[in-house]
């Protein structure tokens, strides 16, 4: 390699090794392939961080909306149990009329109410036997509600019929087959007669 400054001057020349020259050339080649090499391992890791930062994005994503499902049973199951404590207590009351009514004790046990938790840990039942339960608490609630009815019909039926003599005569004709008193044949007494001493009033 020759260098001229100006014309004035001595020219000077210097001299580069061939072997130099390689040298500097493999470094740099060297150089350029390790700066590559990081840079593509760079973006490997910062693909697989996106990717790992996308699924984590999905996993929280099924997490929100499994969130929101299991907020919207639990809803569910609370107006459930609203209704079945509303219906056991109809009940309760229902059967309380009922003892009443037939001059029965009480029950030993009474009903407690329904929630959705006991002892701090959930039922585990879904919305399907929550429903099904209210279903048979109302059929159990028409069952009661027969029951009273026909009570109350037994009662009026029980009210009507005497436990004691209407007089205290002598019992001249009882209840069932009897010979008819103005005839020879034989007749069907539905009542009963008992003698009574005439009186004026």
């Amino acid at each position: 390699m020759i260098i001229v400054a100006d014309p004035s001057q001595k020219i000077r020349s210097y001299r580069i090794n061939l072997s130099l020259l390689r040298l500097l050339l493999a470094s740099g080649v060297t150089l350029f392939l390790i700066v590559a090499a990081g840079l593509l391992y760079s973006s490997q890791n910062s693909l697989r961080l996106y990717e790992a930062l996308r699924e984590r994005d999905k996993a929280l994503a099924e997490l929100k909306s499994a969130k929101e499902e299991q907020d919207k049973r639990l809803a569910l199951l609370d107006q459930n149990a609203q209704a079945i404590n509303e219906k056991l207590q109809g009940l309760t009351e229902l059967e309380e009329r009922v003892r009443r009514m037939l001059g029965l004790a009480p029950p030993k046990a009474s009903r407690g109410g329904f929630s959705l938790k006991s002892e701090g840990q959930a039922l585990s039942f879904d919305p399907d036997t929550s429903a099904q339960m209210i279903m048979a608490i109302e059929e159990k609630f028409k069952d009661l509600q027969q029951l009273l009815q026909e009570a109350a019909e037994r009662l009026e039926y029980l009210a009507r019929i005497p436990t004691m003599y209407p007089a205290s005569g002598v019992l001249t004709s009882p209840f069932g087959l009897r010979r008819n008193p103005f005839g020879s044949s034989l007749e069907f007494h539905t009542g009963i007669d008992i003698t009574w001493p005439w009186a004026l009033r």
